[in-house]
């Protein structure tokens, strides 16, 4: 039976260079070599719960492994899906300092992104400057 030592080695060595799920998957059968007893030892030595050792040795060991670790959806939702007319909102309060030929595809504002954050959160919507570049982008804007 292998040292203590050796196997905390041996899984702090492994551990950073896997993601979630394969982590899960190894500590499990690193488990399993153990035997009785394994699940506790590995969750001890390796600084990590019974459950995710247990839900390692749930998943499926043959199936194919794909670069997402957690489920597709998953994640805060953009606050133009929650908020679309926030787009119209940044649309009118540039209009007035618009600048740019209508007839070339290049436009852009004279206001500052920060200005314009700072007026759609004083109308009660909750954003940062980065979104608000991110809309005058999706706009056609130029950002100067």
């Amino acid at each position: 039976m292998e040292k203590d030592t050796v196997v905390k080695d041996r899984i702090a060595t492994i551990l950073p260079l896997l993601n979630e799920r394969q982590s899960r998957i190894y500590l499990a059968a690193e488990a399993k070599s153990i035997g009785w007893g394994g699940k506790s030892k590995i969750a001890r030595l390796s600084h990590t719960s019974r459950k995710t050792i247990a839900k390692g040795q749930q998943e499926p060991q043959g199936q194919e492994c794909t670069n997402r670790i957690r489920k597709a959806g998953g994640g805060r939702k953009k606050i133009i899906d929650k908020n679309p007319e926030i787009l119209l909102k940044i649309k009118d309060l540039v209009a007035p300092h618009t600048i740019g030929d209508p007839m070339n595809p290049l436009i852009w504002t004279s206001k500052s992104v920060r200005k314009i954050t700072a007026e759609l959160v004083a109308s009660k919507y909750k954003v940062c400057h980065e979104v608000v570049r991110q809309c005058l982008k999706t706009l056609g804007f130029s950002l100067q």
